[in-house]
């Protein structure tokens, strides 16, 4: 399991593989965005995201992509039947979208 805390946020971590904008989100005038130092261009700029937001159509592909390339590469194997229940040794880990629920017989791991 030490091995996959580089994962615990993973999934707002991902990159995104397509071409996807947005438009600075409305906020009160008082209300500073550190990027955004001219008020004007909260009305004029769009912004190209570079990670995933919930949200999207594809943030759970995406992130599963991420975390199982993560997992495999851990040696975790990965179940020929369902592709989000993975096994390391004695330990199944079943995904969920963004949740995870770790299973293992041994009180030590």
């Amino acid at each position: 399991l030490n091995t996959l805390h580089r994962y615990c946020m993973a999934f707002s971590q991902s990159i995104i593989k397509t071409d996807i904008y947005i438009q600075p989100p409305t906020v009160p005038a008082y209300f500073t965005i550190p990027n955004l130092p001219n008020f004007t261009h909260r009305f004029t700029n769009i912004y190209k995201l570079l990670k995933i937001i919930y949200g999207l159509k594809d943030t759970g592909k995406i992130w599963h992509e991420l975390l199982r390339a993560g997992l495999l590469t851990c040696n975790w194997k990965e179940s020929v039947i369902n592709g989000w229940l993975f096994t390391e040794g004695n330990i199944i880990l079943l995904l969920y979208i963004d949740d995870a629920i770790f299973v293992s017989r041994s009180k030590s791991r």
